[in-house]
């Protein structure tokens, strides 16, 4: 019961999150690129909650997305979840408890999780030159993405419960 009562949050946050992505990322679209804000949540979600990671929630939002999207179903849930799985690891062995931390994660997790999904899109049949995937879809997507994480990341930060991080996941431990 205490489980349930501890993820209520994720799951709110987890609705206006696919609500945000569907309503207000189509009218925030400059020149085709759009913020994502499910990658922008799920990203902070494994920032702020490294230690009860909620990969269940990131890849039902992945599907979900791939579901009202124009991209393969599952493709963003896989690229969601391997990266929000790198990054709880990662993050928990170079969090020293400072905003700075939490934002530079941010922006390199956006960055990586757009270039994937773009990378992987062109192996489904996206017709496009490495320079202008990058140019025209990977920048621009990955700023709007990173714009949408900082206006999130208070919010996520306080209602998701920001804990001590430090120590939480350990990558290696010798005994």
């Amino acid at each position: 019961m205490e489980a349930l009562v501890r993820n209520i949050p994720v799951v709110v946050g987890s609705f206006v999150a696919f609500v945000l992505y569907v309503a207000v990322g189509p009218a925030l679209s400059i020149y085709g690129a759009q913020p994502n804000f499910i990658f922008a949540f799920c990203v902070l979600l494994a920032i702020v909650r490294p230690q009860n990671s909620t990969l269940v929630a990131t890849f039902i939002l992945g599907l979900l997305a791939g579901l009202v999207g124009n991209s393969p179903v599952g493709l963003m849930a896989v690229v969601l979840l391997v990266i929000c799985f790198v990054l709880v690891r990662v993050f928990s062995v170079v969090d020293n408890g400072s905003l700075f931390m939490q934002v530079l994660s941010l922006v390199v997790a956006v960055l990586l999780c757009e270039f994937a999904y773009a990378f992987a899109l062109t192996l489904f049949g996206l017709h496009l030159s490495f320079l202008s995937l990058f140019l025209y879809r990977v920048l621009p997507c990955a700023a709007l993405d990173f714009c949408a994480g900082l206006i999130l990341l208070p919010l996520v930060a306080k209602f998701m419960g920001a804990s001590k991080t430090r120590g939480s996941v350990t990558a290696l431990q010798f005994r």
